[in-house]
């Protein structure tokens, strides 16, 4: 991976993260307070306590705005605030409650209930937050992107998703061109290292297919191409090998495996990064 898509990854992955972060710190906000600004309707929702016959009695209402607002009621501790409600879906209510230019900043609740059904403890409840003016609501906001940037982290979430699976696919495919092109030397990457005893078993992209056998020497390379020492090829497969390496000699997952042995004869082929 070459250092721009390194770093393209590093900050579209780190973008993702503190969207998934941002969008957890707003989780025991969520439905408790409702924000909005005075004198523009404010959209509210919830749930009513009520269950059995009297949910059966208001299904057939079928969201008719002069049967809901007379059998569902609401109170409200501001004197220039109303609720209208829109649409009643099983218990969940919404509708769209309002308060005049002249209310001062505050919050203020609302309690939702059917009508001839007692407020208890499971009445719905709402609080309302009411700002003068947009820079002192985003201010107050529970996450860092909507005070920062006017809008929900879950839609940084939508936008960077997508272009973390196409760095990924972008990754995946640079890698393989990569080994293909260090195949075509005779060297190959290490892609798996593990303890043997005191020594080291690795294995690495080159088989019988690149000439390759079982016994075969081959020498280890570091990142610039210089020689670091011989291992012998011990479990050898089509287009992969098996090899130990003993504990004198030095070894990193960084290193190489080239074909090429100094002073056997055959032409040393060129350390790639």
């Amino acid at each position: 991976m070459d250092r721009s898509l390194r770093l393209a990854a590093i900050l579209t992955f780190s973008l993702l993260a503190f969207s998934l972060l941002d969008s957890c710190t707003a989780i025991g906000d969520r439905g408790k307070v409702v924000r909005g600004l005075r004198g523009a309707p404010i959209l509210v929702s919830g749930d009513l306590d009520s269950s059995g016959p009297e949910l059966e009695r208001l299904a057939g209402m079928q969201n008719d705005p002069k049967a809901l607002a007379e059998n569902i009621l609401y109170e409200t501790d501001n004197v220039s605030g109303s609720l209208v409600i829109q649409e009643l879906s099983g218990r969940m209510w919404r509708g769209t409650y309002q308060v005049t230019d002249d209310t001062r900043a505050g919050t203020y609740h609302i309690t939702v209930h059917q009508k001839g059904v007692a407020v208890g403890e499971g009445t719905s409840r709402v609080a309302i937050r009411i700002f003068e003016n947009e820079t002192d609501m985003r201010a107050d906001m529970e996450t860092f992107s909507e005070r920062l940037f006017g809008f929900k982290p879950w839609i940084i979430t939508l936008m960077v998703f997508p272009c973390c699976l196409l760095l990924l696919y972008y990754s995946y495919k640079a890698s393989i061109l990569q080994e293909e092109a260090l195949q075509a030397k005779g060297m190959s990457t290490i892609f798996k290292m593990a303890r043997e005893g005191k020594g080291w078993e690795i294995a690495f992209n080159l088989g019988k297919r690149h000439g390759v056998h079982q016994g075969s020497l081959l020498s280890l390379l570091d990142p610039s191409g210089n020689y670091m020492g011989t291992i012998e090829a011990r479990d050898v497969y089509d287009t992969s090998t098996m090899a130990s390496v003993g504990p004198d000699v030095r070894i990193k997952a960084s290193y190489l495996v080239s074909i090429n042995i100094p002073g056997s004869g055959r032409p040393q082929s060129d350390g790639t990064n």
